[in-house]
């Protein structure tokens, strides 16, 4: 039998497969109780229909059976759950990212699949590693366990198309749709510049570089572009899930887990592999293990400031309407103004960067301290004073909404990794760390002006934190449950030097491992 017919002949028994397998599946998944909520019927339907796969594999002595498994599990199962209910546009971007993700990784499969007579490397060298307990990784390792990450991935979509209640639809849902898509483009792209390289390679090997693995594409600052596009995938499709339903986290857990199956499986197993080859492990010092961009401080820097100022125009836009008009009051604030003040800085480090010389004078890396202790600030009262304070009034502050989630935990949090990583160049004096208290004193001071000249905090709000109502708390109170300004002012002063300690101490680590 030729070659050619072999691998068809592959092709149709494998197909048979799997559609004894989904049908298997969907039969389960009827039989068993409706009382059973929809999830649990989900999984064990498809924990059968992944037995039924293993069954084959073994029978054909090919683990490869499983692995088209990956990519067409998710758009059966949603498919199935998507006939007769209502078309709404959220549930529209679901469906069309998971199948465009589908038909790409599948016909990459098929393109690459060479028939019931090979197996992949990854699956012979486990079996030669486990040699009696082969059977168990093979039914655990290699079918079970990717099962049941991609039904984790897939479940958020199940549960939008499953919901009854209204979900909320609105620009982040399109984000993260532009997200998956992205993601499944990226995937195709390096599956494409890797099949080029190995077809150039099998043929001439003076058409491609002196190295057994490719550094061409994608793949030229990107150790595993492919992996990166799989992983983004899934957040695009949870996140999605997550912004539509009331922000529930398990949305979230199976782009969670997938990303872990990556990085400390996926990708540790391929990169044993390739350190067989010469010149891999110099690649592997100079080259990122996902993101496709040179390696390099000043470039990841830039990276780095870009993604934080847009995380506070993000931040500001929804904090400014979320009343759902323009509301310039909300300019007042201290968490609106530290934001303002990071994404400037941030803005003029980049400019900096981007000169020729590339250096940042040292009054800019100041001023970045200075403004990172501010944000900070903002974040640290907001969520261990304000929040807490909330819970126990007649309102209850969101912290996930997408004003509160970007201007008071993405950008604090991403403020100091910027700061930490990429500040150690900053001349640090023993007195540095009174800078810190500039921003806060001077807001004191605007907020006191404020309240002399009868300006307003939105609404009829006197100050704009009840710790600095000082007609409820007095000055000097304290007892009743009340703490006076003075001594709020006394607290918030100490926590800001302690923040400035804090970066200081750290960053004087990151300077001596630096150096």
């Amino acid at each position: 039998m030729k070659a050619n017919e072999k691998r068809f002949l592959s092709f149709l028994v494998v197909l048979v497969v799997y559609v004894i397998a989904t049908v298997a599946g969907i039969a389960i998944y009827k039989y068993l109780d409706e009382s059973i909520p929809f999830y649990w019927r989900l999984l064990v339907a498809d924990v059968i229909a992944t037995i039924i796969t293993f069954f084959f594999s073994v029978i054909f002595k090919n683990a490869s059976v499983y692995d088209p498994y990956w990519s067409v599990q998710p758009p059966v199962i949603l498919v199935a759950f998507a006939v007769g209910k209502q078309i709404t546009p959220l549930r529209i971007l679901l469906l069309v990212a998971v199948l465009f993700w589908a038909i790409r990784l599948t016909a990459n499969w098929a393109y690459t699949f060479k028939g019931l007579d090979h197996q992949d490397w990854r699956y012979t060298m486990l079996k030669e590693k486990t040699k009696i307990f082969y059977p168990i990784v093979n039914f655990v390792g290699i079918h079970m366990v990717p099962t049941l990450i991609v039904y984790a991935c897939i479940l958020p979509a199940v549960f939008v198309f499953q919901s009854e209640m209204p979900l909320q639809f609105s620009w982040i849902n399109i984000l993260c749709f532009a997200l998956s898509i992205f993601a499944a483009t990226l995937q195709g792209i390096a599956d494409i510049q890797m099949h080029k390289f190995r077809k150039a390679k099998s043929k001439d090997s003076s058409n491609t570089s002196s190295y057994g693995f490719i550094r061409e594409g994608l793949w030229k600052n990107s150790r595993h572009p492919n992996y990166l596009g799989e992983i983004l995938m899934w957040w695009g499709i949870g996140l999605s899930a997550f912004f539509a339903m009331d922000k529930n986290p398990v949305m979230l857990l199976g782009a969670f887990a997938n990303t872990l199956l990556f990085l400390f499986i996926s990708i540790p197993l391929a990169e044993g592999h390739q350190s067989r080859k010469e010149g891999f492990s110099q690649y592997k010092k100079e080259t990122r293990m996902l993101l496709p961009i040179p390696k390099g401080e000043k470039f990841s820097s830039i990276i780095v400031k870009i993604i934080l100022i847009i995380g506070v125009v993000i931040g500001v836009y929804a904090s400014l309407i979320q009343e759902g008009y323009f509301n310039p009051s909300h300019f007042l604030y201290y968490t609106i103004q530290s934001n303002i003040e990071i994404g400037i800085i941030s803005l003029i480090t980049i400019i900096c960067l981007l000169r020729n010389s590339g250096e940042v004078p040292n009054i800019v890396y100041v001023l970045k301290f200075i403004f990172t202790v501010a944000i900070t600030l903002t974040g640290l009262v907001f969520n261990f004073i304000l929040y807490p304070q909330s819970l126990s009034q007649d309102y209850a502050i969101n912290p996930l909404t997408t004003a509160n989630f970007f201007t008071h935990i993405f950008v604090p949090l991403l403020s100091l990794v910027d700061f930490f990583v990429f500040d150690y160049k900053l001349k640090i004096t023993k007195k540095t760390f009174i800078l810190g208290l500039i921003t806060p004193l001077i807001y004191l001071g605007f907020v006191m002006i404020c309240t002399k000249l009868g300006i307003t905090f939105g609404g009829n709000r006197f100050v704009p934190y009840f710790f600095l109502d000082y007609r409820v708390n007095s000055w000097f109170q304290i007892g009743n449950g009340k703490i006076g300004v003075f001594y709020w002012i006394i607290i918030q002063a100490i926590i800001v030097c302690l923040i400035s300690l804090t970066l200081l101490f750290f960053l004087k680590k990151r300077k001596k491992n630096f150096q």
